[in-house]
């Protein structure tokens, strides 16, 4: 019986495999939360009788980040959304980008991680808080794809909402 031989990949194959690999996770987030930002303009503009005088955001990929930095999804000036697609589990790791997701937000801007492991949905982990009357702390908490969902329909309709408000 044979064995498969390890596939042995030089540094510069390594970088360019997580490159790909970062780039495909970035492309999905765009294709998950693109159509939202799309349904929530429409249900705005049939619930005020407006005509699109609001365009849909469009986000897109931060091509330039590698030269000055920044997240890695741009389209949405009130979110920094960074973005890990991996391999293997990653706790150190997911603190890690958690800490460059926060340290890249504006000071108007909500930081958000969205990651995801390979064949799995994406998580977000994000400023959050929890507690109960007297007892609140906040801090990041990790939720899961529909959670982040929920929040993310939410947060561009007030702001969608907010734009319509300017403008009229």
């Amino acid at each position: 019986m044979k064995t498969k031989k390890p596939t042995i990949r030089s540094k510069s194959q390594c970088g360019s495999h997580s490159r790909s690999k970062g780039q495909r996770g970035e492309r999905a987030a765009i294709d998950w939360l693109q159509p939202i930002c799309d349904q929530v303009l429409d249900t705005l503009c049939a619930t005020h009788g407006l005509h699109h005088n609001v365009t849909a955001p469009l986000l897109q990929r931060n091509t330039i980040q590698s030269d000055r930095g920044g997240f890695d999804v741009v389209g949405l000036p009130w979110l920094a959304l960074e973005v890990k697609n991996y391999e293997t589990d990653a706790p150190a790791q997911i603190e890690g980008w958690w800490k460059q997701a926060y340290g890249q937000a504006g000071p108007d801007q909500v930081p958000v991680l969205l990651y995801k492991r390979n064949h799995r949905p994406f998580r977000a982990r994000m400023p959050g808080g929890w507690g109960r009357d007297f007892c609140w702390v906040s801090g990041p908490v990790d939720i899961d794809a529909d959670q982040f969902e929920e929040w993310f329909r939410k947060k561009l309709r007030a702001e969608l909402e907010n734009k319509i408000a300017q403008n009229h």
